[in-house]
């Protein structure tokens, strides 16, 4: 050996799409609205 280290590197990318935050997300079957838990605490009535 020369003084080298053998060594392995492994690089994982992943890139993902969604719809805007509050928009309804396409299921077979229907579509799912979903809502952050801030933006419901933020409508209640007085």
């Amino acid at each position: 050996m020369d003084g080298r280290i053998p060594a392995t590197w492994e690089v994982v990318s992943a890139h993902a799409w969604g719809p805007p935050i509050g928009q309804p997300r396409r299921v077979p079957g229907g579509e799912v609205a979903t809502f952050s838990l801030d933006s419901l605490r933020g409508s209640r009535r007085k």
